[in-house]
């Protein structure tokens, strides 16, 4: 069997989006993944995370800003807590987003899937 090995004439048939590598920059912290997993059962405020996690309310702070530039997560008001909740409608496979590079490197069919399935925190 003759391989062609010549890296030089390997081609990508489109540019990768930044929005991947954005998306698996957020996605390959350990707490920022734990923090999806928690809000996946639910809203939380950044001291219920922080409770659960172990980790300080600033480190939360953090942490949820990221996945809300990332568009994972929402915020809401309410008095004086403000209450974090995953966007689960933006995490479904869909032709052309982020969750079609997730699904093809876990071999999942959307990033929900997986937080969902993941291992408890």
């Amino acid at each position: 069997m003759n391989l062609n090995l010549n890296y030089r004439a390997l081609q990508v048939s489109k540019p990768i989006p930044d929005s991947y590598f954005q998306l698996m920059r957020v996605l390959s912290d350990e707490s920022r993944f734990k923090i999806l997993k928690v809000l996946w059962n639910g809203e939380a405020t950044t001291k219920e995370i922080s409770d659960i996690l172990r980790l300080s309310p600033s480190t939360i702070s953090l942490h949820l800003k990221m996945l809300r530039e990332a568009d994972l997560v929402t915020s809401s008001k309410i008095k004086k807590f403000v209450y974090y909740r995953l966007k689960k409608d933006k995490t479904p496979y869909a032709p052309g987003s982020d969750a079609e590079l997730f699904e093809v490197l876990r071999g999942s069919n959307n990033v929900a899937s997986v937080i969902q399935h993941s291992p408890d925190v």
